[in-house]
């Protein structure tokens, strides 16, 4: 015969089946009325699946008791018991025809499962929502009244207005001061003059002087002032000269009162060499910043030199000679042999002479022809003294010239 639970093939004397454990010998066709134990459906005489949920029947009866079993846990339970003991499962037909318990609880993680979703979900839009509200930009009038009444960088205000250059500053006309800077000024030289013409502080004779101005120096020329005056910029300082004593051409120097002309027949011997005059007569530099005073002969012509060294530089006629008056503070502390090194390495070539004393130093080098002698003082505060560059050629006559302006020399 077959197990009636699960089919399998038993033996005629078996009392429970090997397979599921169903006890065949206890199984009662004649029962009336059954009900499923899953959905409480009641079951046909002799079925052995619930027709309503398709359960199996699986009732058995044992020394004259009927048990059925629970369909959600399998468990034994008697007959006519409404919840199965084990699992709470019930088994009079009230549970609404459901699907097992256990199946039950899917659809309920699945809800549950969708309302986590959907709060999480809320709670996404929510913030993005609040962030794009935290985050608009405020209305283009805002914007307006903020860049009006604050200082703001202009990469804050807004990018839809239209941007504005700030009006130009109104050009400055710069002073005659700043001019000077500003622009090439014309060059004039002092004439008509002895020795000085006084810079002055302001347009005026009795105006305080500012500094001397050699005959011959150059300045450089501002504008015309009042009361005959020019203003004039010289050795940086920028003052008031008066005009008459002013040219803007180099030969005047040499028309000056106290400088007779050249071959005048004033006595002066001039030797074999183009303008080159043997007995010169001379001229007094005097240098009121540096506080010293040097001769140069009268017939040489004022030039411009670059060199912030050189206070005063003229050369001869023809070129053979040139003549440079030098002062500068010693803010350096540099030795006389120190200084007297700088010449050498200035102007290299054969060492004819040098000499030097705790104060002072001679150097005369010679070089393709060219001679030349430095002779300065040197102080802890100030290099003051001449240079002259000459022609080998002419040697004979500007050695008189170096010794001559030597003698001249007076420092304070």
């Amino acid at each position: 015969m077959k197990c009636k639970n699960c089919g399998n093939e038993l033996s005629s004397n078996a009392l429970f089946c090997d397979n599921c454990g169903y006890e065949v010998n206890l199984y009662d066709e004649t029962e009336e009325k059954l009900f499923c134990g899953n959905c409480g459906a009641e079951i046909e005489n002799g079925a052995e699946f619930c027709g309503e949920c398709g359960a199996a029947v699986n009732i058995h009866k044992n020394n004259d008791s009927v048990y059925i079993f629970c369909g959600n846990c399998g468990a034994k339970i008697p007959e006519g018991t409404i919840c199965c003991s084990n699992c709470g499962n019930r088994l009079d037909g009230l549970d609404e025809k459901s699907p097992k318990s256990s199946n039950r609880r899917i659809p309920a993680l699945i809800i549950t499962l969708v309302l986590t979703a959907a709060a999480l979900a809320a709670v996404v839009g929510g913030y993005i929502i609040w962030s794009s509200k935290e985050y608009d930009a405020p209305p283009e009038e805002e914007l307006i009244a903020v860049n009006e009444n604050t200082e703001q960088p202009a990469a804050v205000q807004s990018a839809s207005a239209a941007p504005t250059s700030a009006a130009p500053e109104a050009a400055q006309t710069p002073t005659a001061n700043e001019s000077t800077a500003a622009e090439k000024l014309d060059t004039y030289y002092v004439v008509n003059c002895s020795e000085n013409i006084s810079l002055r502080a302001e347009a005026s004779v009795s105006a305080s002087v500012l500094k001397e101005i050699p005959l011959g120096a150059p300045v450089s020329y501002v504008e015309a002032a009042q009361n005959g005056f020019a203003k004039v910029v010289y050795n940086g300082v920028t003052g008031y000269a008066l005009q008459s004593y002013l040219s803007d051409d180099p030969s005047d120097i040499q028309k000056a009162n106290n400088a007779p002309a050249v071959n005048s027949g004033s006595g002066k011997s001039q030797n074999n060499y183009n303008n080159v005059i043997s007995d010169p007569d001379y001229v007094t530099y005097n240098d009121t910043d540096y506080s010293f005073t040097c001769a140069y002969p009268s017939h040489f012509k004022v030039y411009n030199d670059s060199d912030k060294f050189v206070r005063y530089s003229l050369k001869a006629p023809d070129d053979t000679a040139a003549l440079k008056i030098c002062a500068t503070s010693n803010g350096s502390g540099l030795s006389v042999k120190k200084v007297m090194d700088n010449f050498k390495s200035s102007y290299p070539g054969t060492v004819d002479y040098e000499n030097s004393g705790d104060t002072w130093c001679a150097v005369c080098t010679i070089q393709n022809g060219q001679c030349h002698y430095g002779y300065f003082h040197v102080t802890s505060s100030s290099i003051r003294g001449f240079e002259l560059h000459y022609s080998q050629s002419c040697a004979a006559i500007y050695d008189q010239y170096v010794n001559d302006i030597y003698d001249s020399l007076k420092f304070n």
